[in-house]
């Protein structure tokens, strides 16, 4: 399990709850935060957890795939990669 936070808002976005994640691969999405929920906590690392903002985006190092946080769901749907 690896993920981190590679930019937050206030550069630019709307939503200062904003966080672009890098995961090491798409099993990680599941640990993510979420609009109403804490992800889960990684060792060193007390920050990435923290629930974020709809809209939110995460990137997969090891596919490229692309995912998204949801307002209708939120849920992180994947919409590229």
């Amino acid at each position: 399990m690896a993920y981190w936070i590679q930019e937050v808002g206030g550069s630019g976005k709307n939503n200062s709850g904003y966080r672009l994640f890098y995961c090491e691969t798409d099993a990680d999405i599941a640990d993510l935060p979420t609009a109403t929920t804490e992800g889960v906590k990684q060792e060193g690392d007390s920050v990435s957890c923290k629930t974020c903002a709809v809209g939110s985006e995460a990137l997969v190092r090891s596919t490229g795939d692309v995912y998204v946080l949801t307002k209708s769901t939120n849920r992180w749907e994947k919409i590229g990669g």
